[in-house]
């Protein structure tokens, strides 16, 4: 997801994303691009609302984010 934000980026996009935790090499590429990211998962993280959202596999179902 990390290279997928980063390539997004490079684009002009504005890019948050939210982890249960996010460890390095992540939170460093994190780090490094300037990513906003959260380590909860919350339905807040969706204010402003999003033009697009990208899901992972560790999202579980009924996940209010």
């Amino acid at each position: 997801m990390a290279s997928l934000a980063g390539l997004l980026q490079l684009q002009g996009h504005r890019i948050t994303g939210s982890d249960k935790a996010a460890y390095p090499p992540m939170s460093d590429l994190f780090a490094l691009a300037r990513h906003s990211y959260s380590e909860r998962m919350a339905e807040s993280n969706l204010s402003p609302a999003p033009d697009l959202v990208v899901i992972g596999n560790a999202l579980s179902r009924g996940n209010a984010e």
